[in-house]
């Protein structure tokens, strides 16, 4: 296999794909993100002039790592962020303050809960809501990093905007069907009744899910500065603390010197 060629889009999906199951098996010495040293030194591996490198990072990555279509209509995106900070567990309630815990309604079970999450070791994995945004969150802090990984559904926009017109216009091009009311049907009356609640059913999923799409963007973006500025915080702190411990080894060292 060493000759065999890649594209760089290939290459690059390789090298995620592989970080991302050497992460799922656990590996202690893996730290999530790449920093820009490693990524300079990648490029000038691979006959990248580090200019270009420089050129390229003016730009804003998006942070979308791979979404999947249907006739241009989003069904779900994955965002990414990778944090430069161990944010210890004991404070991941940080996302609690982006996305508070609410009930959304009252079943056999009790009220149903979002925005409720289950953290197991360095792991916080929760449904997340903000309307016309849901999905998946996942925040893993290891090594020095903290990676933020939201994936959107399109699951809520399909159901507040598709299902219904659906539903709708299936009954009317059901009535066309030989029966006791054919014979008071119009069929293009009806055809074009169905017709046109597919047409505004579709145009409201791809707005709701584009705008959804938007939302979660954002709803990373601030949960990746709230993390950086818990750990910025968290940095101060201990930076407070030790500075009176290292005054007092001082004055200790200088009272054994008299």
């Amino acid at each position: 296999m060493s000759n065999k060629y890649f594209s760089e889009k290939e290459a690059a999906d390789l090298v995620v794909r592989a970080a991302k199951l050497q992460e799922k098996a656990g590996g202690g010495e893996y730290t999530p993100g790449i920093s820009y040293e490693e990524l300079e030194k990648m490029a000038a591996e691979a006959g990248i002039d580090p200019a270009f490198l420089s050129q390229a990072m003016q730009g804003t990555p998006s942070g979308e790592e791979e979404a999947k279509t249907f006739l241009g209509i989003p069904l779900w995106t994955e965002f990414e962020r990778v944090v430069e900070v161990e944010l210890p567990p004991e404070n991941f309630d940080v996302v609690s303050e982006i996305l508070p815990a609410r009930i959304r309604g009252t079943g056999g079970r009790g009220p149903g809960m979002s925005n409720v999450g289950m953290q197991v070791g360095r792991t916080l994995q929760m449904q997340i809501s903000r309307f016309p945004a849901q999905g998946q969150l996942k925040l893993t802090s290891r090594n020095g990093r903290t990676r933020i990984t939201t994936r959107q559904s399109a699951l809520l926009p399909y159901f507040a905007g598709l299902h219904a017109p659906l539903i709708l216009s299936f009954i009317s091009l059901m009535m066309l069907l030989d029966g006791k009311n054919s014979p008071n049907v119009n069929p293009t009356v009806n055809i074009a009744f169905a017709v046109g609640l597919l047409a505004v059913g579709i145009v409201a999923f791809t707005i709701l899910s584009k705008v959804g799409q938007k939302k979660m963007r954002e709803l990373t973006d601030q949960i990746a500065e709230r993390v950086q500025e818990e750990g910025d915080i968290l940095r101060a702190n201990l930076g407070s603390v030790q500075e009176p411990i290292e005054e007092r080894s001082d004055v200790k060292l200088e009272d054994r010197l008299i």
